[in-house]
């Protein structure tokens, strides 16, 4: 269930953006789910364990590569 969570934070962060720049800015509008967005969930959601350990080093390799283009 923890990993569940966090999958999903992680999720609803690459969705709006809060929690992963330093210069985020809370939009004005609220955001709207789209029809994307709900199968984008239902589908974190049906992950198996081994899926979302993948999924874990995929966002962190993700994460160093986004640091090193800031380099």
């Amino acid at each position: 269930m923890e990993a569940f969570l966090s999958a999903s934070k992680v999720w609803g962060q690459l969705l709006t953006g809060n929690g992963i720049d330093e210069d985020y800015v809370q939009p004005t509008v609220d955001y709207v789910a789209k029809k994307q967005d709900e199968e984008l969930l239902i589908e974190i959601h049906s992950l198996k364990k081994e899926q979302i350990k993948r999924l874990r080093a995929y966002l962190k390799a993700l994460r160093q590569l986004e640091e090193l283009e800031a380099i």
